[in-house]
């Protein structure tokens, strides 16, 4: 893996790779092999005096077993005050599905090789408030997913198996509370 960051008068450039093999030898789950490989370029400008910041991006991942994907996203944050941040950011994932996911077969569960990787758009808004040693953040957010894997089982008396799901949506908040104090000099 390799990452770069480079700064300019137009802002911040990132751009970065990761290769990766994974070998599988396993007497329940066979013998497999994956390739995977994985880039990224974005560019954050920061506009009126660093009050607003923007980054689109985009990487592109390749996966030796499954089709290769490009996965567009943008992050906008506007900083209100020293203290006081509006954010949002959306963009597309991806997961292939694991060795285990396809292949492993045990007694009260069953792999599934046909399983397709599950893919999502997510949205997120939310602010960021900290001065000296306190920090708050909130957040909503909202997940559309599709292909997503999971174990399932039809009837009480059959195996789990890993299935696709056609569409899951996922809406919700968090919120991060933060106050850092001195135990001891």
């Amino acid at each position: 893996e390799t990452n770069l960051v480079v700064s300019s008068g137009a802002g911040k450039t990132g751009v970065g790779i990761d290769v990766s093999r994974s070998y599988l030898s396993s007497n329940n789950l066979g013998n497999h092999a994956r390739t995977a490989l994985t880039g990224f370029l974005e560019h954050r400008f920061e506009l009126f005096d660093e009050t607003l910041d923007i980054t689109p991006g985009i990487a592109l991942s390749y996966y030796s077993d499954f089709k290769s994907k490009v996965f567009p996203g943008l992050d906008i944050g506007y900083r209100i005050s020293d203290v006081f941040k509006l954010y949002a950011n959306m963009g597309f994932t991806y997961r292939v599905p694991t060795f285990t996911d396809m292949y492993y077969v045990g007694p009260t569960t069953m792999g599934n090789a046909d399983l397709k990787p599950e893919s999502a758009f997510s949205k997120e808004i939310g602010m960021k408030l900290g001065a000296g040693k306190f920090r708050f953040n909130i957040a909503f957010f909202q997940r559309n997913s599709t292909d997503l894997i999971d174990w399932t089982k039809d009837l009480e008396e059959a195996k789990w198996e890993a299935r696709n799901f056609s569409k899951v949506r996922t809406t919700g908040f968090e919120t991060d509370v933060d106050f850092n104090f001195k135990v001891a000099n």
